[in-house]
């Protein structure tokens, strides 16, 4: 505790927002697939026109969305006709129905997820602050922007 970022809130307070934010996420009722857990642009390429997934050692159950979202998500966020291309093409790829209610259910439960995947990574870095505390003032900085982040798009989650 005594490394964590003056700009955030107390451990206590942080383990209220988690609860509160998986419980919300919970009433909510998402897609649960075998994720592929740390879906990002850097684990996704391209090989003589095929889309090939890489870096598996976080895959299992997962929220879809939560994946989904980790692809796109940025902090000057993300354009929506792409994910909808994105999702829509996964839907294809399925065999799976995907009317456009269903696109805009999809794309939804994704956008939902956004804050979570900054809350993630602001747990993340302060996780690294006793592994690797020769770069505390870079773990604090990265922790400190992605809770910034998740303040920002928490009522995406979260509506009081």
């Amino acid at each position: 505790p005594e490394h964590l970022p003056t700009e955030i809130p107390s451990l206590k307070d942080i383990r209220s927002e988690v609860a509160l934010a998986r419980a919300t996420l919970e009433a909510r009722a998402p897609g649960i697939v075998c994720g592929h857990g740390d879906l990002k642009p850097s684990n996704v390429l391209e090989h003589r026109g095929d889309v090939r997934l890489i870096d598996f050692e976080l895959g299992g159950p997962n929220y879809r969305g939560f994946d989904w979202m980790k692809l796109f998500r940025r902090p000057e966020g993300f354009q929506e006709e792409d994910l909808r291309h994105f999702l829509a093409s996964y839907a294809a790829c399925g065999e799976e129905p995907c009317s456009l209610q269903q696109l805009d259910s999809l794309v939804e439960e994704t956008k939902a997820f956004e804050p979570l995947t900054w809350l993630e990574a602001f747990i993340f870095f302060l996780a690294l602050i006793p592994y690797k505390p020769t770069e505390l003032k870079k773990w604090q900085g990265l922790a400190q922007h992605r809770w910034q982040m998740y303040q920002q798009t928490r009522h995406k989650l979260i509506t009081s």
